[in-house]
C-alpha cells in the first residue's frame, strides 16, 4: 500500500476564511513533481477557498511557508505531530530563520528543496529524519521538472490560469527583497525547450510566468518568446520597467507570443532616488515607459510601496494621481515590509525601529517598523484610501480609453477591486495636498 504524503501551504492572516479562488502555490507544485510515483500525494493550499488542512490516513506532511504563513504552519504541524505523524518545513522563512522552526517540525529544509527532497523521503522511509537538510548549491535548471499541474488545479478553488517558471534568481539586490540571497544573484534559466513543452501540454489558455523578471535576460527571453508564438497561448508575467521597454523588438515579440499584461514594480514615485532601487529615472521618464507598454496593447499592472523614509502624509495622493494620469490599468499599494533575510530587516533592526516580530503581520498589509514621517494609522488609512480612490467608478472610467485594447479584462478586474475596496471606505482617509502643491506635482508628471 502506498504511503500518503500531504503537502500544505497554510493561509496568511488576511486570507483566513477567504472564499475566493487564488493562484496555485508553486512550491507545492515543484515538490510534488520531485515525489516518486510510489507515494500518494495530496496538495492543499489553505488560501484556496479555505481548503481544509486536516486529513486522515496521512504518513508524512510537508509545509512550504512564507514569513506571514509560518505561525499557521506551526499550528497545523502540532496537530499532526500530536498524532505521531512527522512534519517537514521548507520555504523562504525556514531558509532565512530556521531557528523559528526548530521544535515545531521534525525537519527543516534550508535553501531550495529540489536537491534534498529525495534524501528526505529516503530518510523518512528508514525512520531517520534529520533535524535540518541544507541545499549546498543551486539546482541545475535543466533538471527542474514541470509543476504537477494535475494536482495544483482544482476547479472549485483555483483560478483558471496555469503557473510556469522559466527562471530563478535576480541580480538587482533591492534592500527590501531577499530573492537575490535565496535564489541567486543572476538569472538561472530552464532550457527553453523544456518550458515550451510544459506550456504546450497545459489545458489552460492563460499562463502566469511567476519569474521575478521574465525579461531579465534578453537573449533568453527572445528564444523563449519565439518558442511560445506557435503555441497560441495568452500569458502574463513580471518584469522591471526599465528592462521591459529597453528593447522594443523584444517587447513586440512578447506581445506576438501571447503577452497580455505585465506586472511592473515601480516601488515609489514620490522620490526619484528610492533607497534600495537601482537607477534614478525622472517621473516623466517613468511615464514615457509606461506609455510604451500601453502602446503595445499590454495591461500595466503595477505596485507602489508606501513606507519609505521619504514618504509623508502627501505620498498617497501623489502616487494615485500619478497612476491615474498615466492610465495604469491595475495598481496595488503594499506597505514596505522588512522581511527577514533582507538588508532592510537588518538595517531597521540595527536602528532599533522594529515594532514587533509578529510574523503573521509581515504580509504587506500591516505596519511593522517605526516610520519617519508617517504614523502607523496614517499608513494603513492611506493604503485603504489609495485603493478606494484609484478604483472608484469615475477613475476607472477615466483610465478606460487608454486600455480599450483589453476592455473586458480591464473592466472585470477594476470593478472587482472596486467591490473589495468599497468595504474599507470608512477607514480610507488622507491629508490632501494644498492646491499649489497639487498643481506643481501634476506638472511634474
Amino acid at each position: 500500500m502506498k504511503k500518503r504524503v500531504l503537502l500544505i501551504s497554510t493561509a496568511q492572516d488576511y486570507t483566513k476564511g477567504h472564499k475566493g479562488k487564488t493562484t496555485p502555490c508553486a512550491a507545492l507544485g515543484i515538490i510534488a513533481a520531485y515525489t516518486p510515483s510510489n507515494y500518494d500525494l495530496l496538495l492543499v493550499n489553505e488560501q484556496n477557498n479555505n481548503e481544509s488542512v486536516y486529513h486522515n490516513n496521512v504518513d508524512l506532511v510537508g509545509f512550504s511557508a512564507m514569513t506571514c504563513q509560518i505561525k499557521r504552519a506551526i499550528e497545523v504541524s502540532k496537530y499532526y505531530r500530536d498524532l505521531g505523524i512527522p512534519t517537514i518545513i521548507g520555504g523562504i522563512h525556514a531558509t532565512v530563520r530556521p531557528e523559528d522552526t526548530f521544535g515545531h517540525f521534525d525537519a527543516t529544509v534550508i535553501g531550495e528543496g529540489d536537491l534534498v527532497w529525495g534524501k528526505i523521503l529516503a530518510d523518512f522511509e528508514r525512520g531517520e529524519l534529520k533535524k535540518t537538510y541544507k541545499a549546498d548549491k543551486f539546482v541545475d535548471m535543466k533538471d527542474v521538472p514541470p509543476f504537477r499541474h494535475d494536482l495544483l488545479y482544482k476547479k472549485k478553488t483555483t483560478l483558471s490560469h496555469a503557473i510556469v517558471q522559466a527562471t530563478r534568481g535576480c541580480p538587482y539586490k533591492c534592500e527590501f527583497c531577499s530573492v537575490t540571497d535565496i535564489f541567486g544573484s543572476f538569472y538561472r534559466t530552464r532550457p527553453v525547450e523544456n518550458v515550451a513543452a510544459e506550456v504546450a501540454g497545459l489545458k489552460q489558455k492563460i499562463i502566469f510566468f511567476i519569474d521575478d523578471n521574465i525579461m531579465g535576460n534578453h537573449k533568453y527571453a527572445y528564444s523563449l518568446f519565439e518558442k511560445l508564438v506557435p503555441l497560441k497561448k495568452m500569458w502574463v508575467g513580471q518584469a522591471s520597467l526599465e528592462l521591459s521597454v529597453k528593447d522594443l523588438t523584444l517587447l513586440k515579440l512578447a506581445k506576438k507570443s501571447g503577452c497580455r499584461g505585465l506586472f511592473i514594480g515601480i516601488e515609489s514615485v514620490t522620490q526619484v532616488n528610492t533607497p534600495g532601487k537601482l537607477g534614478s529615472p525622472s517621473l516623466k521618464e517613468i511615464s514615457k515607459k509606461i506609455k510604451i507598454l500601453r502602446d503595445q496593447g499590454l495591461l500595466v499592472n503595477t505596485s507602489v510601496i508606501y513606507g519609505f523614509d521619504h514618504d509623508d502624509q502627501y505620498c498617497f495622493e501623489k502616487t494615485v494621481e500619478f497612476l491615474i494620469k498615466n492610465h495604469v490599468a491595475i495598481a496595488n499599494f503594499p506597505n514596505l515590509t522588512p522581511y527577514p533575510g533582507s538588508a532592510l530587516f537588518a538595517r531597521l533592526e540595527k536602528e532599533g525601529r522594529m515594532l514587533h516580530y509578529d510574523w503573521e503581520k509581515y504580509n504587506n498589509h500591516h505596519p511593522t517598523f517605526k516610520l519617519k514621517k508617517l504614523t502607523p494609522e496614517q499608513l494603513v488609512a492611506g493604503g485603504y484610501w489609495s485603493t478606494y480612490y484609484f478604483y472608484n467608478a469615475g477613475n476607472i472610467l477615466k483610465r478606460l480609453p487608454a486600455n480599450l485594447h483589453n476592455f473586458f479584462r480591464y473592466v472585470y478586474m477594476n470593478f472587482q477591486y472596486n467591490r473589495i475596496s468599497s468595504a474599507r471606505k470608512k477607514e480610507a482617509h488622507i491629508t490632501k495636498m494644498p492646491p499649489i502643491m497639487r498643481k506643481e506635482w501634476l506638472d511634474q508628471i
